[in-house]
């Protein structure tokens, strides 16, 4: 699925438990295309990665990281 920040913090924030003042923070570091994943099962619902940029990984491309 694609999404804005806001969409991402909020879910990462209900997942990990966190205040406001914490997602909204989260929402702040989102860089953009960056990949969050998450893993869900009928007990559990599990951050697994958050924020990495797998597909601009090397130099070449580390100009290209931006925040919204």
């Amino acid at each position: 699925m694609v999404s804005s920040g806001g969409p991402i913090s909020t879910a990462v924030g209900h997942v990990l438990g966190t205040s406001a003042e914490t997602t909204i923070e989260l929402n702040l570091r989102i860089r953009n295309t960056s990949v969050t994943e998450f893993a869900f099962t009928p007990k559990r619902h599990m951050l697994v990665t958050y924020n990495t940029l797998p597909h601009l990984d090397g130099p070449a491309y580390e100009d290209w990281v931006t925040y919204a």
